[in-house]
């Protein structure tokens, strides 16, 4: 996975749109393309599959049938030509920065929408006006009032440190202004790289000099036994157990800001409360 892959890049400015949707007036919107993993799950949620004509990869593992959907390439680089041949009504553009800019959208003369998903904040609003775009306000207040509530259920009383990665080569973490190291935040945990604002590279060298312990989140696709082997190095790690993901149905992704987020959330706070709480009563037996 190349790191352009895993590191979100700064907004690229969508909001200027020449033909943006919100200015086409309450059309209905009968052919759709979505470029966001997160709002092909959303609009699935708000039960408006049927519209979809082309979504990007990566998106079938919470909805099979999205499979027979036709694939318009990569999330961080979707082929606007494929596109183009689909005769979307509207285009649902990311604002994470994911490698193209709204020049694309704009030279194929495609109406598009933005949706900002950064933080967690950002995901109800994004409900509502998809709801409002394709007619499903009732189901998306619903949606958002029941996010709300799994947000309030989040357990504040955890203590411990805690670092989210990525990529292990080369090695990726969840820093400081990402709505992962919000949601952990929420739980009580403390993401030792909260100065660090954004999806920052550290090396080897800058890790093994953590001086408490502290538990790994690998939210990474190499098989366990290489997490365990790239951190042999530092004997304060204390990994969690990647299979919990494996064990959750229906699937939930926590690397996604969509609706399975914050159960995704809750079930990895409440693992990693456990996995300290079994550490620390070790070392008391010791």
């Amino acid at each position: 996975m190349r790191r352009q892959s895993v590191v979100l890049l700064f907004s690229l400015g969508f909001a200027f749109a020449a033909k943006a949707a919100s200015d086409a007036g309450p059309s209905n919107f009968h052919r759709v393309v979505s470029l966001s993993p997160a709002i092909t799950e959303i609009l699935t949620h708000l039960g408006i599959t049927d519209k979809l004509v082309g979504i990007t990869e990566q998106c079938d593992d919470y909805d099979p049938s999205l499979a027979k959907i036709e694939s318009v390439g990569d999330y961080f680089k979707p082929n606007f030509e494929k596109v183009a041949m689909l005769k979307p009504d509207i285009l649902l553009v990311p604002d994470e920065g994911v490698g193209y800019s709204e020049r694309e959208p704009k030279r194929i003369g495609l109406r598009y929408e933005v949706m900002r998903l950064k933080a967690l904040s950002d995901y109800p609003f994004v409900v509502e006006k998809l709801g409002e775009l394709f007619k499903r306000k009732d189901v998306a207040q619903k949606m958002s009032r029941q996010w709300r509530s799994q947000w309030e259920a989040l357990d504040k009383k955890n203590q411990g440190n805690v670092l989210i990665q990525l990529q292990l080569s080369p090695p990726i973490f969840a820093g400081g202004g990402t709505f992962l190291s919000e949601a952990f935040a929420r739980c009580g945990f403390t993401n030792i790289l909260s100065k660090q604002v954004g999806y920052p590279q550290v090396s080897r060298e800058a890790l093994a000099k953590f001086d408490e312990e502290f538990l790994v989140v690998p939210l990474i696709h190499e098989k366990t036994r290489s997490v365990s082997d790239f951190w042999k190095f530092q004997s304060r790690a204390i990994l969690l157990d990647e299979r919990l993901f494996e064990k959750q149905s229906p699937p939930v992704n926590i690397v996604r800001l969509g609706p399975s987020f914050l159960i995704a959330a809750k079930a990895v706070c409440e693992a990693l409360a456990r996995q300290l709480h079994s550490k620390k009563s070790s070392n008391e037996m010791e």
